[in-house]
């Protein structure tokens, strides 16, 4: 008897080692499988997008930037799709040049608060333009909103994770979901990565959500609140560049009606930030734009970004 349950127990043992040796395995082939998942994330995704390659291109610039005291000086400009199809920063570039030369972050999607956490993201990776030049069409100014994800990795600081939060009156698992795409490129291009898949699989998915999408947006909010919003924004967005010992200057893009622009304008002048309007709605063409008669197109980005560099030339030297 003692034989036999000696024999029982060294059995048990063993095969209680046998399945601690086997956790252990697992948890070492997980743990790699995600290290590798992670590692292709951050060094092969992009490539797989142009978008994903562009954004990280204009970041790893932005950040590069450095204080200089010779010629030319650098601004930043930053803002969404309405900047990347607006303007043609090499053609804005020629004006301005020798003094000054433009660089270009654009992100899709993006509104205030994705800029206004990123001014304090880039500054803070020690990004130092000599100004800021803010690209947004007037709601944009008061929108509440990020751009999840790819906001998290590309434009937060991990330290205003719950400050986003806040200003958001996100909900924990939206909290949680930042922070994580904060610090892991996986988690963070996921959707990017699903995005891409379905665009190599069904080619004329992205024609098909124009149509499904077409006319659609937020309300076109009013001017008083444009101005009230718009004004204690400004002076926080103010403070960073300030910060920074860097000038402010904000771009307003069309859709933008003549009506609005000389509150808008008055507005900046309070504020010490020129707000700059370089074409309206009534100075522009239907044939301007793009078919989603939102975006300009080449046409109408060349007289778009003529008209932004005489402006930009006064504001610089304000």
């Amino acid at each position: 008897m003692h034989s036999s349950t000696s024999s029982s127990e060294s059995a048990a043992g063993n095969t209680r080692a046998d399945l601690l040796r086997a956790t252990k395995v697992l948890l070492v082939c997980v743990l790699a499988l995600c290290v590798t998942a992670e590692f292709g994330a951050r060094l092969f995704v992009p490539k797989m997008s142009n978008t994903l390659s562009r954004i990280r291109l204009e970041a790893n610039a932005a950040r590069a930037m450095a204080v200089t005291k010779h010629a030319p000086k650098e601004m930043l400009i930053v803002g969404n799709s309405l900047l990347i199809a607006g303007v043609d920063v090499a053609q804005l570039n020629g004006p301005l040049e020798p003094g000054w030369r433009g660089v270009r972050f654009g992100m899709e999607q993006t509104t205030y608060y994705d800029w206004y956490f990123g001014m304090k993201r880039l500054t803070a990776d020690g990004s130092r333009p000599s100004a800021f030049v803010v690209c947004f069409e007037p709601r944009h100014l008061i929108t509440s909103a990020v751009r999840t994800e790819l906001f998290a990795y590309y434009l937060m600081r991990t330290r205003d994770t719950f400050e986003v939060a806040r200003a958001l009156d996100m909900t924990p698992s939206k909290t949680a979901d930042l922070l994580v795409a904060n610090t892991s490129a996986l988690w963070a291009l996921r959707k990017e990565i699903r995005k891409n898949v379905l665009g190599r699989l069904l080619p004329s998915m992205p024609d098909l959500m124009k149509l499904i999408t077409h006319g659609l947006g937020s309300p076109t909010p009013s001017l008083d609140d444009i101005l009230t919003i718009g004004k204690r924004r400004l002076k926080a967005m103010r403070a960073i560049a300030d910060a920074a010992d860097a000038k402010l200057i904000v771009v307003l893009m069309p859709p933008l009606t003549a009506e609005d622009t000389p509150a808008l304008q008055q507005l900046g002048r309070e504020l010490g930030v020129p707000i700059l309007t370089p074409l309206t709605d009534q100075e522009l063409a239907p044939d301007d734009f793009e078919p989603d008669q939102y975006h300009l197109n080449s046409n109408g980005r060349l007289r778009f970004t003529a008209a932004l560099a005489g402006q930009l030339q006064v504001a610089l030297q304000q």
